[in-house]
C-alpha cells in the first residue's frame, strides 16, 4: 500500500458489544443461540451498578484509557485518547474486552462481538419499559440523530421497535485534525469526506466481515454507506464520524487495523485532491452503495483491487 500525504490524521472509536446469553430452545437459525442481557434489566434485576447517574447511557466500568456505557441494549466502548496506529487500536480493545469479559462473568453471560443478536422482547420487555428510561433505549433505534451523505431528504426518525427481534452492533468511527475541514462549509465538507469513505472504509468493512449474512441484516438499519455524523469534540476540534461498519473489525488484528486506518486516510487524500476525490466517486460509487448493501465481499475487494488499496 503506498504512502500517504496525511499522516497527522487522529482516530476515535465507539464500538458496540453485546452482553449474551444462550438459548438453544427458541434461537434464530439465521443469527445462532446469542440472546443479548440489557444492562438496563441487569441493572434493574440483579444489581448492575451505573457509575453516573444518566439512564439513557450510563456508565459501566471505566479505567484510565477505557470506559463502558449503555448504549440500547449494547455496551459501548469509549476512549480517552485519540489515537493514530493499528496496535493502539488492538491495545484499548484488548483491554475493553477484558473489562466486558468481567461484567459477563459476574453475571454469568456471554460476550458477542457480532453485527446482529436476538432480542428476546417478549421475555424482558413489557409494557411498563416504556414507562422506564433505562429500560426503554433497548425499544427504540434513532435516539440520536444521523445523517446520510448520499440521501439529502433522510430523515432520522426515533422508530419503535419494541417487536423487532434483533438488536445491531456499531464499529463507529471518528476521523479529526483534518486540513482544510473547516474551510468553507463544515456540513458540505463532512459529507464529501463520508462519501469517500464509503469507497475505501466502507468496502474495506466489507471485505473483512466475518459474518457477511449479518452484516447484510444490519444494513437494513444502521448499515447504510453513507451514514455519519459531523463532530465538534470537547476540545472544540471539528471532525467526522463514520458510523457505517458494524462492531467487525473488533475482531482484526493490527495490521489489519492499520490497513483500516490508511483507508480513511486515503479518504481524506481525496477529499484534499478535489479532482481525484471526483474520479474516484464516479467511477466507484455505484458499486460501492451495491457491495455494501448487500455485503458483497467479491464485489467490495473488486472495488478496493482496481485502485490498489488491496
Amino acid at each position: 500500500m503506498s504512502s500517504k500525504r496525511v499522516n497527522s490524521l487522529n482516530f476515535g472509536f465507539d464500538p458496540e458489544v453485546f452482553l449474551t446469553y444462550k438459548d438453544s430452545k427458541n434461537y434464530d437459525n439465521f443469527v445462532g443461540e446469542d440472546y443479548v442481557m440489557s444492562p438496563a434489566v441487569l441493572h434493574k434485576d440483579s444489581g448492575m451498578e451505573f457509575l453516573t447517574p444518566d439512564l439513557k447511557h450510563p456508565v459501566l466500568a471505566q479505567s484510565e484509557r477505557v470506559r463502558l456505557v449503555m448504549d440500547g441494549v449494547a455496551v459501548e466502548v469509549n476512549t480517552s485518547n485519540p489515537v493514530r496506529t493499528g496496535k493502539d487500536i488492538r491495545d484499548l480493545l484488548d483491554e475493553s474486552i477484558d473489562m466486558i469479559t468481567g461484567l459477563a462473568t459476574k453475571y454469568n453471560l456471554d460476550v458477542s462481538i457480532k453485527p446482529a443478536v436476538n432480542f428476546d422482547y417478549k421475555k424482558y420487555y413489557t409494557e411498563e419499559a416504556e414507562n422506564d428510561i433505562s429500560l426503554l433505549q433497548g425499544l427504540i433505534f434513532g435516539c440520536d440523530r444521523d445523517e446520510d451523505a448520499f440521501d439529502q431528504d433522510f430523515s432520522c426518525d426515533t422508530l419503535d421497535v419494541s417487536n423487532h427481534p434483533y438488536r445491531y452492533g456499531g464499529g463507529h468511527f471518528h476521523i479529526s485534525n483534518i486540513p482544510s475541514l473547516e474551510s468553507g462549509d463544515f456540513y458540505v465538507n463532512a459529507r464529501a469526506i463520508t462519501q469517500l469513505c464509503a469507497i475505501t472504509a466502507g468496502n474495506y468493512a466489507v471485505v473483512t466481515a466475518q459474518y457477511p449474512e449479518l452484516e447484510k441484516l444490519r444494513s437494513s438499519y444502521y448499515g447504510k454507506a453513507g451514514k455519519y455524523r459531523p463532530q465538534v469534540y470537547s476540545s472544540g476540534v471539528h471532525g467526522v464520524e463514520y458510523r457505517t461498519p458494524s462492531n467487525n473489525w473488533m475482531n482484526l488484528d493490527w495490521p489489519e487495523l492499520d490497513n483500516f486506518l490508511e483507508m480513511f486516510r486515503t479518504s481524506v487524500d481525496w477529499y484534499l485532491n478535489k479532482q481525484t476525490g471526483k474520479k474516484m466517486l464516479e467511477q466507484y460509487l455505484q458499486p460501492t452503495l451495491v457491495a455494501i448493501k448487500e455485503s458483497n465481499k467479491g464485489l467490495s475487494t473488486r472495488i478496493l483491487e482496481s485502485i490498489g488499496l488491496i
